[in-house]
C-alpha cells in the first residue's frame, strides 16, 4: 500500500465507520440507553479516530470520551511504515521490557512496567478499587499478533528514565496484521458484525467512581512532565477530591483579588479559596511535586528554607496582608460571595521522601500556612473516601 492508497482507504474507512458503527451503536443507545453505563467509553462515537499503517500491523484507536453524541470526531490518519505498534501508541519499551506471546484479546487490564508500581505506591495508588486484571512488569507483545485483535479498556503505566510515570490508556484499538495482499480489514458485513459487537460490548465500571478520580490525579503527580496548572485543573475539574481532603463545599478556583486601593502590588490569584463548614474560606496552594534540590538548606544550626520553599511561603505573606484588610474582604463578600477572615494557607508542596522528619517538623507551622506533602494531601482525601465504602 502507498501512501497515495493510504489516503483513499483513510476516506472510505472514516465513512464506514459513520454507517456501519458508529451509527448503529448511537442506534442501539436510542432504544436501550441503559446500556450505556458499561458501553466502551470511546463509543458511540469516538473524540478522536487515529489510524495507523506502520511496520507491521494496521492500527486503529478509538479515542474517548467524546463530551456528546457527536459525530464530527477529528480523524488523525499516519503512515509510518517503519514505526512500531508501540511507537504508534505512545508507549515506552527498552530491550530490557518483559514481553510476552499476544493472547487473543487483551482485554481490562492494566500494566505496570519498571518501578511504576513502586512510584505509585508511594501515593497509596488504590490498585483494588479498579476491576481490572493486573499485570506486573510485563506487556503483551502485540506485534507478535498474527490474527486480527483488540485492546479494550487498557492502562499501562511505565517509569521513564527520570523515574517519572508515565500513563497511557487505550479505550479500544484494533490491531490488524499486515499480509501478502496488505491490510486484513473489515469488510462491509463484518462492519455491520463489529457495531453490533460494540454496542453489546460492556466495560466494567469502578465500585466507586471518587476512586477512579483520585487514582488519575496520583498517576498525573506522579509524572514528572505535570505543571502546576495541569494539576489545579485538573483539581477544579473533580473539586471531591478537595472537598474530601479539607471537609470544603465550595472550592471557588482562581479567583483574582482585587487589591481596594494603591498598593503597587499586582492582584492575587490563589489557587482555590475552599470554603469550609463555618462559611468562611481558606486558601490552598499547589506546587510542584517534584523539588528541584533540597526544601531546607544551609548548616545543622542555620536549616532554612530552600529559595523554593522561601518564594511559596512569600506568597502566602502577600494572601495574609491583602485578607487582613477590610476593604478587601468586603469587596470578596460583595463580588464572588466568599467571606475570609484571617484564613488559613494551605501549601501542597514535594513528596515525603523530599523531607526529614526534622524538616517536617519546621515547616508543618510556618508564618499563618499549613505544609502538606502530596502524600499527605492524599492520603487525607483517601481517608475520607475509604470512610464512605
Amino acid at each position: 500500500m502507498t501512501e497515495g492508497d493510504f489516503k483513499t482507504f483513510v476516506q472510505e474507512m472514516a465513512g464506514n465507520l459513520d454507517e456501519h458503527v458508529f451509527g448503529e451503536i448511537y442506534d442501539v443507545l436510542q432504544k436501550f440507553p441503559g446500556r450505556r453505563e458499561t458501553l466502551n467509553p470511546a463509543f458511540p462515537y469516538p473524540k478522536i479516530l487515529r489510524i495507523g499503517a506502520l511496520k507491521t500491523h494496521l492500527v486503529v484507536e478509538y479515542v474517548g470520551p467524546q463530551e456528546s453524541d457527536k459525530d464530527n470526531y477529528e480523524v488523525q490518519a499516519e503512515f509510518s511504515p517503519n514505526k512500531t505498534i508501540f511507537d504508534f501508541l505512545g508507549i515506552e519499551v527498552t530491550p530490557s521490557t518483559p514481553m510476552l506471546q499476544v493472547p487473543s484479546n487483551i482485554e481490562n487490564m492494566q500494566f505496570f512496567v519498571g518501578d511504576a508500581m513502586t512510584i505509585l505506591g508511594d501515593y497509596l495508588y488504590d490498585v483494588v478499587a479498579n476491576p481490572n486484571d493486573i499485570a506486573l512488569n510485563t506487556l503483551f507483545d502485540v506485534s507478535t499478533a498474527t490474527e486480527p485483535t483488540f485492546m479494550s479498556n487498557v492502562t499501562i503505566f511505565w517509569s521513564d528514565s527520570e523515574g517519572a510515570i508515565r500513563t497511557r490508556r487505550i479505550d479500544f484499538a484494533e490491531i490488524m496484521p499486515i499480509h501478502e495482499d496488505g491490510y486484513a480489514y473489515h469488510t462491509d458485513d463484518s462492519l455491520k458484525h463489529f457495531g453490533n459487537f460494540l454496542a453489546n460490548y460492556q466495560v466494567p465500571r469502578y465500585k466507586l467512581k471518587l476512586h477512579e478520580v483520585l487514582n488519575e490525579f496520583i498517576s498525573l503527580v506522579g509524572s514528572g512532565a505535570s505543571s502546576e496548572t495541569e494539576i489545579t485543573r485538573y483539581l477544579a475539574k473533580h473539586p471531591q477530591i478537595l472537598q474530601l481532603a479539607f471537609g470544603a463545599n465550595d472550592i471557588n478556583p482562581e479567583k483574582e483579588l482585587v487589591w481596594q486601593y494603591e498598593a503597587g502590588k499586582a492582584n492575587l490569584r490563589p489557587d482555590f479559596l475552599i470554603v469550609k463548614m463555618d462559611g468562611y474560606a481558606d486558601i490552598v496552594e499547589f506546587k510542584l511535586p517534584r523539588i528541584s534540590g533540597a526544601p531546607m538548606v544551609g548548616t545543622d544550626t542555620r536549616h532554612k528554607p530552600s529559595a523554593v520553599i522561601e518564594s511559596a511561603l512569600a506568597q502566602v505573606d502577600e494572601y495574609d496582608e491583602w485578607c487582613n484588610q477590610e476593604v478587601n474582604r468586603s469587596w470578596l463578600e460583595k463580588t464572588h460571595d466568599i467571606k475570609v477572615h484571617t484564613p488559613q494557607t494551605y501549601l501542597i508542596v514535594g513528596h515525603r521522601d523530599d523531607f526529614s522528619s526534622e524538616d517536617r517538623q519546621k515547616l508543618r507551622r510556618r508564618r499563618n500556612a499549613v505544609i502538606f506533602t502530596y502524600d499527605e494531601f492524599i492520603d487525607l482525601a483517601r481517608c475520607q473516601l475509604y470512610r464512605m465504602r
